[in-house]
């Protein structure tokens, strides 16, 4: 199979929280993505330390395990998925198996070899993947929703995340610990409630801010200011679904002093008014 030629199927995508896994055995593709919390996935015997912003993939029929790092639950944002569509009859997720009780003939995913792309032939693993935090969330968060086309447009957006995973493993420059776009991603994390300028960001890393800008967006996608700003949506979204602040509260705690501003923001990136998450 050629690249170009998926069409993704997504069977499962969520944000929960996992401890230990012993010896799991998956019936079609996994992916996991770190949130938060630190421990070490081993996939087919192989061991890869597994923290923040950390993504991991591998094939169907891989035995994994997980081991935390303490007694805390590490979050995660995990999916199970196909490359094709040829089995998206069969939509209800299919828990892996303890090794001892693996069925293979229950596989629900043909093991698919990529002729361009052969970094998908084996577990993937990028330890600093923050750039793809952002398409990871909009494909949880678009599968939850449950609306009308759904199926079509997690495609797209897993379709979309297969394709940074690739650019990222062929080019050194995303997997590198001290790439550029990584530390400045990792500084509006850092600092988005300073609601830094680019100006500010391109000072501090000793660039023209034009030009910084767009070396984010070549590798990113985005530019530095829809980064900070969807990242602040995310965390907006959040604080809706785990606290009883008020729509005001929370613009104000993100630094937006314009509620209508921050609610124009948020519907445009969830499809909602964040007033829709208060009775």
């Amino acid at each position: 199979m050629l690249l170009q030629d998926i069409k993704p199927f997504v069977r499962y995508a969520v944000k929960q929280k996992i401890n230990d896994i012993n010896d799991f055995v998956n019936y079609d593709y996994r992916f996991f993505y770190c949130v938060n919390g630190e421990g070490v996935f081993t996939v087919n015997d192989k061991r890869f330390p597994f923290k923040r912003d950390t993504f991991i993939m591998w094939k169907v029929g891989g035995v994994y395990s997980y081991e935390p790092s303490d007694s805390l639950a590490t979050e995660v944002i995990s999916g199970n998925f196909d490359y094709t569509n040829n089995h998206a009859s069969l939509f209800t997720p299919v828990p892996p198996d303890i090794k001892a009780n693996f069925n293979p003939d229950k596989l629900i995913s043909e093991s698919v070899y990529f002729e361009d792309a052969s970094c998908l032939n084996d577990t993937v693993f990028i330890p600093k993947a923050s750039n793809l935090g952002e398409t990871v969330e909009k494909l949880q968060t678009e599968y939850n929703k449950k609306v009308k086309y759904q199926n079509l447009k997690c495609s797209i957006i897993l379709q979309e995340l297969i394709l940074r995973v690739v650019t990222f493993i062929e080019n050194d420059a995303f997997v590198a610990e001290d790439n550029l776009v990584v530390k400045v991603i990792d500084y509006i994390r850092k600092h988005y409630k300073e609601n830094p300028s680019n100006q500010e960001i391109g000072k501090h890393f000793g660039y023209h801010p034009n030009h910084l800008n767009a070396i984010v967006v070549k590798y990113s996608g985005k530019s530095i200011h829809s980064y900070l700003m969807s990242y602040k949506m995310s965390k907006a979204l959040d604080l809706l679904m785990t606290t009883n602040l008020s729509v005001k509260q929370i613009a104000l705690s993100l630094n937006i002093q314009d509620q209508q501003y921050f609610s124009r923001c948020f519907k445009k990136i969830y499809g909602k008014q964040p007033s829709s998450f208060r009775s």
